[in-house]
């Protein structure tokens, strides 16, 4: 076998144990689809109901976006990890990062570092049918 062929064997097996590893830390979270609209991105509140929070797909292989039930409405933020960017999701009801440990609430706001400071968040537009994720371009 050339060097050629292996590496791009490697590599097949690299992507495949990736993708493999992201389905199982995704199962079960739900998910939702956004439309991409010109101020950002559109999710229908049907789409939400009997969920407290949900992923934002945005498209295009960009990261999501966590939405959440707030007092006041929904809230939305980053899910990339202030810290070093890794990925965070939900864990005993807070957003963790598992890369080195930081720990946000459903807002953004830090509860626990290294990360520096609260997740980015984003302005939203709730109308009757429809939440708009302003500017929503991860």
């Amino acid at each position: 076998m050339d060097r050629r062929t292996f590496v791009r064997q490697l590599s097949s097996v690299a992507a495949g144990a990736g993708c493999a590893v992201l389905t199982t830390a995704c199962a079960g979270l739900p998910y939702v689809a956004g439309a991409r609209v010109s101020r950002g991105i559109r999710v229908l509140r049907a789409d939400l109901d009997g969920l407290d929070f949900a992923f934002v797909e945005t498209g295009a292989g960009g990261p999501p976006i966590f939405l959440s039930r707030s007092e006041t409405g929904f809230v939305a933020v980053s899910t990339r990890c202030t810290h070093r960017g890794c990925s965070v999701a939900p864990e005993s009801g807070v957003l963790a990062c598992p890369c080195h440990g930081s720990r946000f609430q459903f807002d953004g706001s830090l509860l626990e570092g290294p990360a520096p400071r609260a997740l980015d968040s984003f302005q939203l537009e709730e109308e009757a049918d429809h939440i708009t994720i302003l500017a929503a371009d991860p």
